[in-house]
């Protein structure tokens, strides 16, 4: 929470978070045993999506007009606004209006939900990589993070090697460290890097030629530069 926020709002933002997780905690147990009620559709958020849905700029300013917009529409941060609009595929003009109506692009919100920039490159969608890094996201604060994987999501399965390395560039470029290591599950025993993770014979090239390394290699390097530490 922000330090900014006096004890008092930072109270009543943790109360309102427990609530909503207790909601759907007894949500989820009675949908197990049949007894879910029947939720009212929000029809704030039904608008909002529906200018998603229909790519409608003046729709969307008149879901603003009547509840400003933030960057995330739940307490939670799980929803990101940009992100949520990449997914029916919207036009970059829509996109450049949520930012203007107060959406910020650099916001990262809960770790277990895409930011725009994942869900850009899990889409494939280079012009929306080029809109966000122009609009100031910083690939390396997420690829940083191991929850986020910034190089996995560009190196997506279900993209043909030409499209992995066109996002990578887009990275790379944008100072994207490919060397950073990621954990297996969580173990710190089991670590792999970008190329490591690399399918294609092209893409691993592609990596290589930019410094890329496995694992292995970071770990010979490493040991190497502490036996010369030592020595020296």
């Amino acid at each position: 929470m922000p330090e900014s926020m006096s004890a008092f709002a930072r109270f009543r933002r943790w109360v309102a978070l427990k609530r909503n997780y207790l909601r759907n905690e007894i949500g989820f147990a009675l949908g197990l045993i049949g007894l879910e009620r029947k939720v009212k559709p929000d029809p704030y958020l039904s608008a909002l999506y529906g200018a998603f849905r229909d790519d409608d700029i003046e729709k969307l300013r008149e879901v603003h007009a009547v509840k400003p917009l933030t960057t995330f529409y739940d307490l939670e941060e799980r929803y990101h606004l940009l992100a949520e609009a990449m997914k029916d595929s919207v036009g970059l003009a829509l996109l450049k209006e949520l930012i203007a109506l107060g959406v910020d692009p650099t916001a990262i919100g809960y770790r277990h939900e895409l930011t725009p920039l994942q869900r850009a490159l899990q889409m494939g969608r280079v012009d929306y990589v080029d809109f966000l890094l122009a609009h100031g996201v910083d690939p390396s604060r997420e690829n940083n993070d191991d929850h986020r994987r910034i190089t996995l999501c560009a190196m997506n399965l279900d993209h043909p090697p030409e499209l992995q390395m066109k996002l990578l560039e887009r990275l790379i470029t944008a100072g994207v460290d490919l060397n950073v290591e990621y954990t297996m599950f969580g173990d710190q025993a089991q670590r792999f890097t970008a190329l490591d993770h690399a399918q294609s014979d092209d893409v691993r090239a592609f990596l290589q030629s930019h410094g890329a390394k496995p694992s292995t290699q970071l770990v010979t390097d490493r040991n190497a530069a502490l036996r010369k530490a030592l020595e020296d």
